[in-house]
């Protein structure tokens, strides 16, 4: 391979351990070897993404009990000899024995307790399926492929990123999901977004805790000024519109700073558009090319963000054909009519939809909303219904 990380996992030593099913505790050495001397057109880990780990066969853990994996994990993760107190950084190989885990919220709960034994001694994982390591018919190079850039994103690494300049402005990406197994509406939000693919934190709320919401914007606005300088704006990206009863807490949470400058709030509200297209006559299969811009009413704009680029073919099996409409509202209003300010925030929301590291392919929204709502999703599942700390500020679900 002779395409590199944009920047290569920090962390000088890394053992790698696997937790399994008793029923599918041969699949540890076939996926060992799959992950360290390849498979097919994958390479292994160290010339994909130049992971160099390291297995620690002693570490490895096998379960029996299908509905409290939970209990025997931890007491062998407590059992085993870890060394937390020198420079080991370690990630867990999942295979997980649950099938349908997304339609199944019992599978689901079963599954998430090996995540949360694992999150809570701080621990990253990647998670395999048995189901598709047994399937003779499964895409495993592809599956291969995507967990290599995964668990490098997971381990601090940069799998890749865009050339335009990193900016020094404050980012929040804010989803709302509701849970399918407690029914409660949350609110995912990811704090300081980089276009070089950095994030300070998650956080998830349910969502009539927009004052939490507006609180924990305020400290992360407060801490991005002491330990960084003057944002010139703040963007929000919101996966929904915001309407001005949720405006208002985050607007006085602001205020409440009582901030040397004020600070312009950018909002931008946007979703996948089924109601307004657009069609590029002059290509054959009349799909925009992606980074197309078109305005379509006052501060409202598609935006094509679908793989396809000049003169390229669009791959309808690994795209996605919709635009995404985005709609503009900051609280100064005269910002708005400012094009280049504009044509900017745009290309934020187009960068962002490149940095998508768990698969090769792209996804058609930013991972500004798309990775709060992919942690949103989780929560109902956890223990008490919290996250680890450590499962906040890393890349895990991917």
């Amino acid at each position: 391979m002779e395409l590199k990380p944009h920047k290569y996992c920090p962390h000088p030593y890394i053992q790698m351990f696997f937790i399994a099913h008793y029923q599918d505790q041969h699949l540890i050495e076939t996926l060992q070897q799959y992950l360290f001397k390849g498979h097919g057109q994958f390479p292994g880990l160290h010339r994909y993404v130049q992971l160099n780990i390291h297995p620690n066969e002693e570490l490895d853990i096998v379960f029996h009990d299908l509905e409290h994996p939970y209990r025997e994990v931890t007491i062998a993760l407590d059992n085993n000899a870890f060394n937390w107190y020198g420079d080991i950084t370690y990630i867990a190989i999942y295979i997980s024995p649950y099938k349908d885990i997304d339609e199944d919220p019992k599978a689901n709960a079963f599954h998430y307790q090996v995540i949360n034994a694992l999150l809570e001694r701080g621990i990253t994982l990647q998670v395999f399926k048995a189901e598709q390591l047994n399937d003779a018919d499964a895409p495993l190079e592809k599956i291969l492929a995507d967990a290599a850039v995964a668990m490098l994103a997971k381990l601090d690494g940069i799998p890749w990123r865009l050339t335009a300049p990193v900016k020094r402005e404050l980012t929040f990406g804010i989803s709302a999901f509701k849970g399918k197994a407690d029914g409660v509406p949350y609110l995912g939000c990811a704090c300081n977004f980089s276009n070089d693919g950095t994030f300070e934190v998650f956080e998830v709320f349910q969502k009539h805790e927009v004052k939490l919401l507006a609180g924990f914007i305020s400290y992360m606005t407060s801490r991005y000024i002491y330990e960084h300088e003057y944002p010139s704006r703040m963007v929000i990206h919101f996966y929904k519109k915001l309407s001005p009863k949720e405006l208002e807490p985050i607007q006085k949470a602001i205020e409440e700073l009582q901030l040397s400058k004020p600070i312009p709030i950018f909002l931008i509200s946007m979703h996948q558009s089924p109601d307004i297209l657009a069609f590029d006559m002059n290509s054959e299969d009349s799909m925009p090319n992606s980074g197309t811009i078109i305005k379509v009413g006052q501060h409202q704009y598609l935006l094509y963000n679908n793989g396809k680029f000049v003169n390229g073919h669009f791959d309808h099996n690994n795209s996605f054909p919709l635009p995404i409409k985005l709609e503009f509202d900051c609280t100064d209003k005269g910002l708005l009519e400012d094009k280049e300010v504009v044509i900017e925030l745009i290309d934020q929301v187009f960068q962002f939809g490149h940095m998508y590291w768990g698969s090769l392919p792209q996804q058609g929204l930013p991972v500004s909303v798309l990775y709060p709502e992919m942690m949103a999703r989780t929560l109902p599942y956890f223990k008490d219904g919290w996250i680890p700390g450590f499962g906040l500020r890393n890349l895990w679900f991917l």
